[in-house]
C-alpha cells in the first residue's frame, strides 16, 4: 500500500455479536493503534496504569472522566469520597478519554483531564473476582466491586514526563480517517446475504459510533472510493 495501510483489525467472531458491542470492541481494537502503552515516571510500579498480561489496556484500578473503551473487561472506576472506591462494568457505548484523545493526536494537553490510580488495593467487596480468584490488574469485573487504597492523582505532566511530548501534535495530527470492512470466506464459498448485510449494517454505523466516541473531533470514512 506504499504507507497508505496503517492499521489491520481482525474481528473474529466479535461481529457477529449485538451491534452495540461489536462497536464496542471495534473501538477498543482501533483504539489499539496507539494505546495503551503509557509508561509512568513513578515508583515502585511505573506500570501502574496497565494489566499485567499485554499492557495494551488500562486496569480496572485507573479512573478517568468516563469509560475509556480501553480499559479491561470494560470497567469504570470512580472514587467514593471516603477512601473507598468503586469499580463496575458499564453498558455501551463507552468513548475514547480526553487521556486516549490526546494518545491518538486528537486533543492538545491543556485539554486532558487529570485522572487517578488506585495504589495498594485492599478490602475487596466482594472479597474475589468473577473466576473465585484474588482480586489483580487481571481480574474479570462482572459486577459491581468496591475496595480501598490510596488515590494517586495523575496529570499529562506526568504522562509526558515518562513518555514525552506527543508527536505530531494534535494539531498536525491526523483527524479524518478511512477504514474499509472486508469479510473473508474460504475460497469457493459465497458470501451469504445475512452475512453481507450484517456487516453493511455495522459499517454505517460505525461512523456514526467513532464521531461520537471520539467527541466529534474525528471522524471515519467507511465508503470504499
Amino acid at each position: 500500500s506504499a504507507g497508505q495501510l496503517q492499521s489491520l483489525v481482525f474481528m473474529n467472531d466479535y461481529w457477529t455479536q449485538p451491534d452495540s458491542y461489536a462497536l464496542d470492541v471495534l473501538a477498543q481494537e482501533v483504539g489499539h493503534r496507539w494505546l495503551a502503552f503509557f509508561v509512568l515516571p513513578l515508583e515502585p510500579d511505573p506500570l501502574a496504569l496497565l494489566d499485567e498480561a499485554c499492557a495494551c489496556h488500562w486496569n480496572m484500578f485507573v479512573g478517568f472522566e468516563v469509560p475509556s473503551v480501553l480499559s479491561r473487561s470494560s470497567v469504570w472506576t470512580w472514587g467514593n469520597g471516603d477512601g473507598t472506591f468503586t469499580a463496575e462494568r458499564y453498558p455501551p457505548p463507552a468513548a475514547y478519554t480526553s487521556l486516549d484523545l490526546y494518545a491518538m493526536g486528537l486533543l492538545p494537553p491543556e485539554e486532558v483531564q487529570d485522572f487517578f490510580y488506585v495504589f495498594g488495593p485492599h478490602s475487596f467487596d466482594p472479597a474475589t473476582d468473577a473466576s473465585g480468584q484474588p482480586w489483580s490488574k487481571e481480574s474479570f469485573v462482572s459486577g459491581p466491586v468496591t475496595f480501598s487504597g490510596v488515590r494517586v492523582d495523575v496529570s499529562i505532566e506526568d504522562i509526558n514526563a515518562g513518555a514525552g511530548s506527543r508527536d505530531p501534535p494534535a494539531s498536525e495530527a491526523q483527524t479524518d480517517f478511512r477504514m474499509a470492512f472486508v469479510v473473508v470466506i474460504p475460497p469457493g464459498v459465497p458470501a451469504r446475504i445475512d452475512t453481507l448485510d450484517r456487516v453493511e449494517r455495522l459499517r454505517l454505523a460505525w461512523q456514526e459510533y467513532f464521531a461520537e466516541a471520539a467527541g466529534g473531533v474525528a471522524q471515519v470514512d467507511t465508503s470504499l472510493r
